[in-house]
């Protein structure tokens, strides 16, 4: 036995053996085949100009034949002083021209043929990227190289216009068909060390043309694309080049600073005292992120003047993640020295009690001369927050023209708060401006407020103000508070909602429901705070109540926030025949079908539907993941990349459904978002599509945890809030 078992290894070994020498022998074949036709070429290059017609011809066809092979040799003497040289060697170069790998010649030829005619599609692109890897770099060289620019293009979804032009960009849109679909194509399918191999041995002309490139295509790319061409830029160009490049990239962009090389994040280090205002303060902002900021750093490297020549932007990153590290004194002498409205207000809250009156007055005088007070408020409150409320009404004084989202504009957040706290008078005020202002039917009945206005007493008021800063953060005693409200004015409504609020956070679930029942018996048709109402229904798990207040709403079409609302709640309580129906009153029916397919797991219907170039970003996502969990991680890319998407955040949640980063670098880069109502919504959006992600690697638990936590920030304005907690239920 122990010499069959000898006998039987050493055929294993033999096995091995053969078959790795006869590899390696036809590997050295392979390439011993290469160099002779590169031989090849070069001899017949020297027959272009033979005094023998024959040999002329010969030297034309076998260059032809030997295409890929030949054609570096045909570009040298393309302007050959020997006249015959030059003309057949162009006669050769029109027919090998787009030969520019050894691979799939045909795929390249059909390619370059619609793209000259303006046919070509994203779609054709992203094939010829999978098929020829990194040497399709060397066909977008080749394009930007050859390709006369036409004057105006068709712009279509699908097509890919020439982005090589000084000019002849039809509009903005146009440009999301040049460089930021091609490169960031080859960078999402093929390997970075694939990519370095291809272009390190392009001469300097032709390397300063793709540096060109990498700059122009950066300044619009999604942050994964950003730190692929970081890398790639590191590796070809080095780091002082890399480090030039990132100065045109998000600089709020968590993602793009943990991934830069290590040899860049040792450069940031050891060269700050080199750097620029811009530079430095982005170099001190990375290196607080990568917990490598050390006081001695930023104690040299530092200094109000070189915060203020930086951008806005950059100043406000930096101020988030390295603000706090400063000496106090140095901190107040930098905000002193600033002339922007944040700069004012954190100057202003660094008094560990700050006056409101001053800080109002302050900012009436700022945002009178300049300023975006609602991008203030957002960057600087979550939403909610009763701190906001001063700023909301010199927003409202001053009479700010924002496109802030329906439902959060300043007149509906004021009405809402003078509501809460039973300033009927003003809550009037606020619907008034708010109605106007949207040109809307009336939701609210203004015999309501007019009612509940004459139930509640001034005593009544001043606790409800007491009740707003402590209600979820101590909702005990803001029930105490409210029962006594409830007991002076018993018919005011919006004590009753505020306690209902307080229960649910105590986790007091039928209290809190046999509540709702009884405010809904109450509550007048379209009233604006049905909304809030539902969501209370959907915390407490009352769907009988649920649908009888959306029963209350107006659902005719062009009352779109109310279809939503009333098509959330369905789908919250799996009711998607009732989606169905109303989705379809605003347009939106594929929409609901996909996630209605999603739910049932019938994965292989979504990627046709999301196809459709009208359903948006975030349907397109949809197709993604389900390729991914029905195909693999390839095919999911090669659908995602297929989208030229309008935003890069979508295009964030695609490349982890994709599965080309992950959940958890997604979530980190939600987090960087510097205003803090949009990083709720993008935190949200972060745990469902990782959880989705999640899924299709089979990691059912974790996602369950991440799908806990979209549900518990409470967005309930998003999809995603919505479907966590229907996933929930399903997995």
């Amino acid at each position: 036995m122990y010499n069959l078992l000898i006998f039987r290894n050493l055929r294993k070994i033999v096995y091995v053996t053969l078959i790795c020498f006869l590899s390696s022998t036809y590997a050295q074949e392979k390439n011993i085949d290469k160099e002779k036709k590169f031989t090849q070429a070069r001899q017949l290059v020297l027959q272009l100009g033979a005094n023998s017609y024959k040999k002329r011809k010969a030297a034309i066809k076998g260059l032809i034949d030997l295409g890929y092979f030949a054609r570096a040799e045909v570009k040298k003497v393309l302007n050959s002083k020997d006249p015959e040289i030059k003309e057949n060697a162009k006669a050769v170069w029109d027919k090998i021209r787009w030969a520019v790998t050894e691979n799939n010649p045909k795929l390249v030829n059909d390619f370059i043929e619609k793209y000259k005619e303006n046919r070509a599609s994203v779609k054709n692109w992203v094939e010829l990227v999978e098929k020829c890897g990194s040497e399709s770099i060397d066909v977008l060289m080749e394009i930007s190289e050859n390709i006369q620019i036409p004057e105006k293009v068709e712009l279509q979804q699908e097509i890919i216009v020439d982005p090589f032009a000084d000019e002849g960009f039809a509009d903005e849109e146009t440009r999301n068909f040049g460089y930021e679909t091609m490169l960031p194509i080859i960078t999402n399918m093929v390997t970075n060390d694939d990519l370095k191999n291809s272009v390190i041995g392009y001469n300097s002309e032709r390397k300063n043309k793709l540096l060109k490139i990498f700059k122009y295509t950066v300044q619009s790319s999604s942050p994964y694309s950003q730190s692929q061409l970081i890398i790639l830029t590191s590796k070809v160009f080095g780091d002082e080049t890399a480090w030039k490049l990132y100065h045109d990239c998000d600089a709020t962009s968590n993602y793009i600073v943990r991934m830069l090389p290590a040899s860049l994040k040792t450069y940031i280090s050891e060269n700050l005292d080199k750097m620029d205002s811009e530079g430095k303060i982005r170099a001190l902002t990375a290196l607080a992120k990568l917990k490598k900021l050390t006081p001695e750093m930023l104690g040299e490297s530092f200094n109000k003047d070189v915060f203020h020549q930086s951008g806005n932007i950059t100043q406000k990153v930096f101020f988030e993640h390295v603000g706090t590290s400063l000496a106090p004194a140095v901190l107040k002498k930098t905000l002193e020295a600033g002339n922007e409205p944040w700069h004012r207000y954190k100057l202003l809250t660094l008094e560990k009690e700050p006056d409101i009156e001053l800080l109002t007055k302050t900012f009436r005088e700022i945002f009178s001369k300049n300023g975006d007070i609602v991008e203030f408020i957002e960057e600087n409150f979550p939403m909610g927050s009763e701190k906001a409320i001063p700023f909301y009404l010199i927003d409202s004084e001053l009479d700010s023209k924002s496109e802030n989202w329906f439902l959060y504009s300043t007149s509906n957040i004021l009405m809402k708060h003078f509501h809460r706290i039973g300033d009927f008078e003003s809550a009037i005020k606020f619907l008034r401006l708010f109605n106007h202002e949207n040109e809307r039917i009336q939701d609210t009945n203004e015999a309501f407020f007019n009612e509940q206005l004459k139930k509640i007493n001034k005593e009544t008021v001043e606790l409800l103000k007491k009740v707003q800063p402590i209600l979820h953060k101590e909702p005990e005693n803001a029930l105490k508070l409210l029962s006594k409200a409830a007991a002076m004015s018993p018919e005011v409504l919006t004590i009753k909602i505020q306690q209902v609020e307080a229960l649910i956070d105590l986790k007091k679930k039928d209290e809190a429901k046999k509540l709702i029942q009884e405010i809904e018996t109450k509550v007048p048709m379209n009233l604006l705070e049905i909304r809030d109402l539902v969501y209370l229904c959907w915390a407490a798990g009352d769907k009988e109540t649920a649908e009888k207040l959306i029963k209350k709403l107006n659902l005719s079409d062009e009352n779109y926030y109310n279809i939503t609302l009333a098509s959330s709640n369905y789908e919250f309580f799996l009711n998607m025949d009732k989606v169905d129906e109303l989705q379809k009153n605003i347009g939106s029916s594929s929409f609901a079908k996909t996630r209605r397919l999603f739910y049932e797991k019938q994965y292989e219907q979504i990627p046709p539907i999301c196809l459709m170039p009208d359903e948006g970003d975030f349907q397109y996502i949809w197709g993604v993941i389900s390729k991914r969990i029905t195909d693999n991680k390839l095919e999911a890319l090669k659908y995602y990349s297929q989208r030229v998407f309008d935003e890069t955040w979508p295009e964030m949640l695609g490349l982890c459904l994709a599965g080309k980063i992950t959940p958890e670098e997604l979530i980190d880069e939600a987090g960087s978002c510097l205003n803090l109502i949009e990083r709720q919504g993008r935190l949200t959006e972060a745990y469902y599509y990782g959880a989705c992600s999640l899924m299709a690697d089979n990691k059912i638990e974790q996602a369950k945890k991440y799908l806990k936590k979209a549900v518990d920030l409470n967005f309930f304005e998003y999809y995603e809030f919505v479907s966590a907690k229907v996933m929930l239920e399903k997995i």
